[in-house]
């Protein structure tokens, strides 16, 4: 164990391990944010489809 944790291949195994612990401990802020801007987003297109179908039945009458 100790020849392989002393090798390139250890270090390589402890920075895969440390930036996989920091991808997980952020990832609940990350899934949080993108669903709030995807009801933002989804708000605002609902509103836009509105004033648009506003628009056109404005325009046919």
């Amino acid at each position: 164990m100790q020849e392989i944790m002393g090798s390139g291949f250890g270090v390589a195994i402890v920075l895969f391990f440390v930036v996989m612990a920091i991808l997980v401990f952020f990832m609940p802020f990350f899934i949080y944010g993108t669903n709030k801007r995807t009801k933002e987003t989804s708000q605002k297109l609902d509103e836009t489809n509105k004033i648009l179908s506003d628009i056109r039945t404005s325009l046919q009458k």
